[in-house]
């Protein structure tokens, strides 16, 4: 097992793994009579490229779908996508469902959240960069 999520309980030493992260079960429980929780999670490197909005979706608009990957690999696909400019995809927990689409929620005027939460599926959209290379010149 590949452990995404660690729960570690000061109070009784103990430490709890996991292969979820917050967002695969609902997010977290927080419970603040007890403040001796400590949570962490692994955030891989081209998730963190990616604005995440829990439970909502861009139906309707993807291009390209495939199962049971990680939310991760999800990400590397989209990045890597070269028949069209993937722009977000939105991912079902359950199955590890990943649909890649060039729209974004604003461009389709919000994002959708009516079944969202009982279809665990989760919006990530990529964060704004501007990476052209060289250096710029002329502007004389």
């Amino acid at each position: 097992m590949r452990c995404m999520y660690i729960m570690l309980l000061c109070s009784k030493s103990s430490c709890h793994l996991s292969k979820f992260v917050s967002a695969h079960v609902r997010g977290l429980v927080v419970d603040t009579t007890n403040p001796r929780h400590n949570h962490f999670e692994k955030i891989e490197r081209n998730i963190e490229l990616f604005y995440p909005t829990p439970y909502a979706t861009v139906p309707g608009n993807n291009l390209k779908e495939y199962s049971r990957v990680t939310p991760n690999r999800c990400a590397q696909m989209c990045l890597e996508e070269d028949t069209f400019i993937c722009r977000s995809f939105d991912y079902q927990i359950k199955d590890g469902t990943c649909k890649l689409s060039d729209k974004t929620g604003s461009d389709m005027g919000g994002l959708y959240t009516g079944n969202g939460f009982s279809s665990g599926t989760h919006h990530f959209e990529m964060k704004p960069m501007l990476d052209c290379g060289g250096n710029l010149t002329g502007l004389e």
